[in-house]
């Protein structure tokens, strides 16, 4: 793909805004799991300890939905440590992918299928210097 007039390649941009919704996705879900957790869960006779690991875990969530949002704005930027945060979080997405198609036989694979071309892409020399700067 050709660059656009910041020296980004544009499919940079595309994993950088797929980066942002999954964030903003995931949050919503964590505020939603915490929401239920503590208010429905327990009203439907759950256990008070329960439901406040259940808001923990929806904590831990948001978390990892705000490093989404800050990996999608170090892909815009083309900050050099979100090439490598970029890695592994499409490593650790193969991981999960290929255990939910060993899990439940085919439903993981159109996700396996965009995590192994981010993976491909990543390491396009193009992508690597507009992250690192060499190669």
């Amino acid at each position: 793909m050709s660059d656009d007039s910041y020296g980004r390649p544009i499919l940079v941009t595309l994993i950088g805004i797929l980066y942002l919704l999954i964030g903003i996705v995931v949050i919503l879900g964590a505020v939603g799991l915490s929401y239920v957790s503590i208010d429905t869960l327990i009203d439907h006779g759950l256990d008070r300890t329960v439901a406040d690991l259940l808001s923990s875990f929806g904590i831990g969530v948001a978390v990892l939905g705000v490093i989404y949002v800050i990996l999608a704005i170090g892909f815009f930027r083309g900050w050099s440590v979100m090439w490598y945060l970029g890695v592994l979080f499409t490593v650790l997405g193969i991981i999960g992918s290929l255990s939910l198609l060993l899990m439940t036989g085919g439903i993981s694979v159109i996700g396996l299928i965009v995590e192994v071309a981010i993976m491909w892409y990543l390491f396009r020399r193009n992508v690597k210097q507009f992250f690192l700067g060499h190669e």
